[in-house]
């Protein structure tokens, strides 16, 4: 079911346009394969559990190691949007949660930044 519901998203990410800058990836993580989702590079993309709905909380130094992920297109299909930051930057939200990268991850695969402070999750399905 989880292998569908990857094949199904992917075809779904490439239906509307967004695989220029969003795909699905496989990596393992302790001796298994997930499924994750990262930029159009295969760097991983973060959820942050203290941010609101469509509203970042990660500012300061907190995108010195959690930039964010942008883009310069105002809307995207459903379920990915965007959120005005204050400095003026699109951030890509899935389902309302912003998203990021993790300064730690260095190459393709890297999910380094998972389970910080219980609180940095990457999304896998």
């Amino acid at each position: 079911m989880k292998k569908q519901l990857v094949t199904i998203f992917a075809l779904l990410i490439s239906q509307v346009s967004l695989a220029s800058f969003i795909q699905v990836n496989l990596v393992e993580q302790e001796e298994a394969l997930i499924s994750i989702l990262t930029d159009s590079n295969g760097m991983t993309l973060y959820t942050f559990d203290v941010n609101s709905e469509n509203q970042s909380n990660c500012h300061g130094a907190c995108l010195v190691t959690w930039p964010a992920f942008t883009t310069e297109h105002e809307t995207l299909p459903t379920p990915f949007g965007v959120h005005l930051r204050d400095n003026g930057e699109l951030q890509v939200t899935l389902n309302g949660e912003p998203l990021y990268f993790f300064i730690g991850d260095k190459k393709i695969g890297d999910i380094n930044g998972d389970n910080i402070g219980q609180v940095w999750h990457i999304i896998n399905f």
